[in-house]
């Protein structure tokens, strides 16, 4: 919760900008993984420029911690364009990006991250419009 919180209150001025609305949904009590800050810090905060990005209009980004068994999950919800079926397997792969002047680093660099922690990372279209990613962490 505490690394959720830090990164809205980051991100807030960015978002607020590009008219996209955070809301933050945090469990009670807090689940606490061990793992390097630094390095989760930037991870998520790549998919969150990612959400905001994928909304140009504008939109609304949720940010939800869980506790779920022995895990921890942080899922990111934007209501943006989304990603199509098709592609939803590739967007882990190096320097694979649909963004003009993407270079197709930020996700794999961000899965890979997650991975070091022994945790997970989901990329999911929503039925709604828009997607989840969710990241699952050891606690």
């Amino acid at each position: 919760n505490g690394l959720a919180r830090e990164l809205i209150e980051i991100f807030g001025p960015r978002a607020g900008k590009a008219g996209v609305r955070l809301s933050p949904k945090f469990a009670s009590p807090a689940p606490s993984i061990r793992g390097d800050a630094d390095l989760l810090r930037g991870a998520i905060l790549n998919l969150m420029v990612n959400a905001q990005q994928a909304m140009p209009e504008g939109g609304d980004l949720e940010i939800q911690t869980e506790r779920n068994g022995e895990c921890a999950f942080l899922h990111i919800r934007d209501t943006g364009n989304g990603i199509p079926k098709e592609d939803v397997g590739k967007v882990f792969t190096l320097y694979y990006s649909t963004k003009p002047g993407g270079t197709g680093l930020g996700l794999p660099i961000a899965a890979r991250i997650v991975q070091e922690h022994g945790g997970t990372i989901e990329v999911l279209p929503r039925d709604t419009g828009g997607t989840t990613v969710t990241v699952r962490l050891p606690l």
